[in-house]
C-alpha cells in the first residue's frame, strides 16, 4: 500500500458484484430457460490492467490442487464474467484467497486456468440439475438456507410431516 490507501499494484474495482447472466450452451448455442444469478465476492485489476475475480475462503487447511483445479465456483466467475462482458477469457484471471484457521493462520493464493470446455461442462451441469429439480429427482441439503431455497415448493424436505 502506498499512502492515502491506494494499491500499487492492483485497483479494487468492486467488491461483491452482482451478475446475471444467460446459461448458454457455448457448443451447440442452446439457451436454459433460467438465468444464472450471483455475486463475485471481489473484483480487482492486475498491474497489466487485466481483470481479476477473487474468491474469498476460510479453510481447516490449504486447497489441494484438485479442489483448485476441480472449482465449479470459479468457473461460474469465469463464465458469468465473460457473458457479461466484464472481460473476455484472455483478459481475465482467476484467483481463490484462502485463509486457513489453522494455529497460525495464513493466507494462501491460488490462480487457476480456466478453458473453454469449463464452460460447456458448467452449462451441461446446469441443465442436468434443472431437469431434476423439475422432475422431482434430487436430495435436498436441509439446512440454513432452506428458508429461501427457489426450488421450496417442489421438496420433499420442506413438507411438514
Amino acid at each position: 500500500m502506498t499512502g492515502g490507501g491506494q494499491r500499487d499494484r492492483e485497483t479494487c474495482l468492486a467488491p461483491f458484484y452482482v451478475l446475471a447472466v444467460p446459461l448458454v450452451d457455448q457448443a451447440t448455442g442452446e439457451i436454459l430457460d433460467r438465468d444464472l444469478v450471483g455475486t463475485l465476492d471481489f473484483v480487482e485489476r492486475d498491474a497489466d490492467g487485466r481483470l481479476v475475480v477473487v474468491d474469498v475462503k476460510t479453510a481447516a487447511r490449504k486447497y489441494s490442487d484438485l479442489q483448485v483445479e476441480a472449482s465449479l465456483q470459479l468457473s461460474i466467475y469465469s463464465y458469468a464474467t465473460a457473458m457479461n462482458g466484464l472481460a473476455d477469457e484472455a483478459d481475465l484471471r482467476l484467483r481463490f484467497d484462502v485463509l486457513t484457521t489453522t494455529r497460525q493462520p495464513e493466507l494462501h493464493r491460488y490462480w487457476p486456468p480456466r478453458d473453454p470446455a469449463a464452460n460447456v461442462r458448467l452449462y451441461r451441469l446446469a441443465a442436468e440439475s434443472l431437469a431434476a429439480i423439475e422432475t422431482g429427482v434430487f436430495p435436498p441439503r436441509v439446512g440454513w438456507h432452506c428458508q429461501d431455497c427457489p426450488v421450496r415448493s417442489r421438496c420433499w424436505a420442506s413438507e411438514s410431516p
